[in-house]
């Protein structure tokens, strides 16, 4: 019995391209997807006064985590600086805000993904986010206390 060469061609070339094309299909959007049931969820934290020097610590990209649990609850996608302001009355009782030199209220937009809200409450890595709800923030660079202001699950993608 006689054994054959096979040869090379350009069917069995395509049919390589073909099989890898696949295979990159599969992996990128496996890696793509989010886990099952897990969504986007946006909230946005406003820092308490923090010094000018140390205004640009928070960048987007950051990681954010949950001062008491140590636990890793986002990522910053924006932040925004503002004058720090005091609110007090004045000795006639009326309502006086005024600006607080040297320092500056962060809003820090928070990107996580998140399993579906249970019972209204949403969580990230078991952390319950809700606007009014005060936090202790870690970031690489920064530590400080900060209060929810809103919470988005509507803009989320499946």
């Amino acid at each position: 019995m006689e054994m054959r060469k096979h040869r090379f061609n350009i069917i069995d070339v395509l049919f390589i391209i073909a099989a890898v094309a696949v295979v990159a299909f599969i992996i990128f959007h496996a890696a793509k997807s989010s886990p099952p049931g897990e969504e986007n969820v946006v909230f946005v934290m406003q820092t308490d006064m923090i010094s000018d020097d140390l205004v640009g610590k928070v960048a987007p990209g950051d990681a954010v985590y949950d001062g008491d649990s140590g636990r890793r609850i986002g990522t910053v996608d924006a932040c925004d600086t503002r004058p720090a302001k005091h609110t007090g009355t004045s000795q006639n009782g009326s309502v006086v805000v005024s600006e607080v030199p040297g320092y500056k209220t962060l809003y820090v937009t928070v990107t996580a993904l998140c399993p579906p809200p249970e019972g209204g409450a949403v969580r990230s890595s078991g952390v319950a986010i809700s606007a009014g709800r005060r936090y202790t923030l870690m970031f690489p660079d920064l530590y400080c206390g900060a209060e929810c202001i809103s919470v988005d699950t509507s803009s989320g993608e499946k």
